[in-house]
């Protein structure tokens, strides 16, 4: 250990550089001995944060190491900078990005045995986009959220020392909020052997749909042998062709590869599923026009089914289902003289990710008796990393709880945006303030228009179980409902809609895909032709409206702009200077209501 006390003799230079000078200092251990030490400028390194909570990084070819690095916007301090002066400079020449707030992280010390410089580490927020990396620079920004930025340490793609001491004080100051650690999903707990005997593995009735058409495909790559059913023959010949009949990330490839190994038969004929072993349907429980659920869907296919059902089969329910349909499907089954093992298995995904999630996610298991409990457990453990066993009523109510207490969690972002839009404040920032730094509302939603075939459905039936007495879904379904005609209201009470033509942006129930199911676009536009000269609408996923116009045609041709839908494609629209209601904060960076 060497002595602490300061060397007596001077330093000399010994090799200079424009870059650093190497210096021989005593060792200061009382001997003769010379330490020799890289003398350079000090260094600084800016923890960049979006408003919407991503980190700003940058990449660059670096000689040194002969490969291109991902690292935070850096650099040195030169003569006569303070070292936020040298962040804010490198940050706008690096990414183009001016900072509104600069804050010290901490004060490093990269190497005590050989540098002697210093690295500052800075926090930037209240960022603004002013121009373009500088010419002279090279570096290639990058936005990555803190999830992604997490598995960007733990991969080695981001493996620069001095960034990452920046993002550690950066989040041990909780400026960075980190997901939590998750454990390692397990794999599929053994490939999937065909039984002998039969020519398929498994059925998907309603095959074709949102729900079951995925989930084909993810039991076809594990190397099942699937049947997909479905009443609808257009959509049955036009998958069979290798064309998918919506927007599913990653399906198009599954579906090729599929079909090439001979995995997927199709039929609309009930009587094609009366070998297989495994049955899963799809079919859910809809609400009549009481918003009460229609439980005769169900009834109604299984008196029409039942003649191919035979007592050696497993039949697992899927989509949403009253509480109590599961039991009492078995009891109906008896007293037809049918008894197939019969379990609930809900699915949870979200539309549109179900290709990624369904081997992501743990799936809920229930069963009317242990046998098909037992059965089912084993028949997803194919599938699903973990598994849940749950009485079949429990398992009903979880399935509602989980898209009715989503359902409230975007009501009470509505409410919230109505309250501040009254008083004439700008919500967005609010949002930010109260997410700034503050890890238990960081899933708190965006204002926005919360439908789909789902949410309302779902939070409908448990209200109808529950005797009408659920006033807190009540509730929500009147907030949700109520923002389209809430919008016209405000718009009514700042403009001459007579006169106004109101362009549409987005008709899909949600952001990029092209499901319009239930959205409140449509009762939106309902609404606002009533009041107004036209309305316009544009959707670039939607495919079945034949009202829909190019995006550009709908900007030139409108008074008025509303983005119903944040499509991840319009980010950086050009709106041509136009008046726009943006709700969810996506184009204006804020909910806006323009004024007239």
């Amino acid at each position: 250990m060497t002595s602490s006390q300061p060397p007596s003799q001077p330093s000399r230079v010994c090799f200079t550089t424009p870059w650093m000078e190497v210096v021989a200092v005593p060792s200061g251990n009382g001997s003769a001995d010379e330490h020799f030490v890289v003398k350079t400028k000090d260094y600084v390194s800016i923890v960049a944060l979006l408003p919407d909570g991503r980190v700003l990084l940058v990449g660059q070819y670096r000689p040194a190491v002969n490969a291109e690095t991902i690292e935070t916007p850096a650099g040195h301090v030169e003569e006569g900078q303070t070292p936020e002066e040298a962040a804010r400079q490198e940050l706008l020449e690096e990414t183009g990005y001016q900072a509104g707030s600069m804050e010290l992280l901490g004060v490093l010390r990269p190497d005590t045995g050989r540098l002697g410089n210093r690295h500052w580490a800075f926090l930037a927020t209240d960022l603004e986009k002013l121009a373009d990396p500088a010419e002279h620079e090279v570096t290639k920004p990058l936005a990555v959220t803190p999830a992604e930025l997490r598995e960007m340490t733990l991969d080695g793609r981001l493996s620069h020392a001095q960034s990452l001491a920046a993002v550690h004080l950066a989040t041990t100051r909780g400026r960075i909020v980190m997901p939590a650690p998750q454990p390692p999903v397990a794999k599929p707990l053994r490939r999937f052997e065909p039984q002998t005997g039969t020519a398929h593995d498994v059925c998907v009735i309603g095959g074709c749909g949102h729900v079951g058409l995925p989930l084909a495909l993810v039991m076809a790559r594990a190397g099942m042998r699937v049947l997909v059913h479905d009443i609808n023959e257009a959509a049955l010949t036009e998958v069979a062709a290798g064309r998918m009949p919506f927007t599913e990330e990653g399906a198009e490839p599954l579906l090729r590869e599929a079909l090439a190994a001979g995995r997927l038969t199709f039929s609309a004929d009930p009587a094609a599923f009366r070998a297989v072993p495994n049955l899963i349907v799809t079919i859910g429980t809809p609400v009549d026009e009481f918003l009460n659920a229609d439980t005769g869907v169900i009834r109604r296919w299984i008196e029409g089914f039942a003649p191919h059902v035979s007592d050696e089969q497993l039949i697992m329910l899927r989509s949403t289902l009253y509480p109590g349909t599961t039991d009492w499907l078995a009891r109906h089954l008896a007293r037809l003289g049918k008894r197939p093992r019969i379990a609930f298995c809900p699915e949870r995904i979200v539309q549109g990710k179900a290709i990624h999630e369904l081997p992501l996610l743990p799936q809920i298991v229930s069963g009317t008796t242990p046998e098909a409990a037992d059965s089912a457990a084993d028949f997803w453990s194919l599938i699903a990393p973990q598994i849940v066993r749950m009485a079949p009523i429990e398992a009903e109510f979880a399935k509602l709880f989980c898209n009715a207490y989503r359902y409230i969690q975007f009501a009470t972002a509505n409410q919230f945006f109505m309250i501040t839009a009254d008083a004439g404040v700008d919500f967005g920032r609010v949002m930010r303030g109260l997410k700034a730094h503050y890890p238990r509302m960081r899933d708190f939603p965006s204002a926005g228009f919360a439908a789909g075939p789902c949410l309302l459905k779902d939070t409908m039936q448990l209200a109808a179980f529950a005797q009408n007495r659920f006033t807190l879904g009540h509730a929500a379904m009147q907030i949700n409902e109520g923002l389209a005609l809430w919008l016209v209201g405000e718009l009514a009470r700042t403009h001459d809609l007579k006169r106004k033509t109101v362009g549409l942006l987005g008709m899909a129930f949600k952001a990029d895909i092209d499901d319009t199911r239930a959205s409140l676009s449509y009762k939106l536009k309902k609404t606002l032709a009533f009041n107004c000269r036209d309305v316009l609408t544009a959707d670039p996923y939607v495919t079945d409206d034949p009202e829909l116009l190019p995006t550009d045609e709908v900007v030139e041709r409108s008074d008025l702009l509303v983005l119903c839908v944040p499509h991840s494609i319009w980010r950086g629209l050009d709106t041509r200077g136009k008046p726009l209601i943006d709700i969810w904060g996506f184009l204006a960076a804020t909910p806006s209501l323009p004024r007239s």
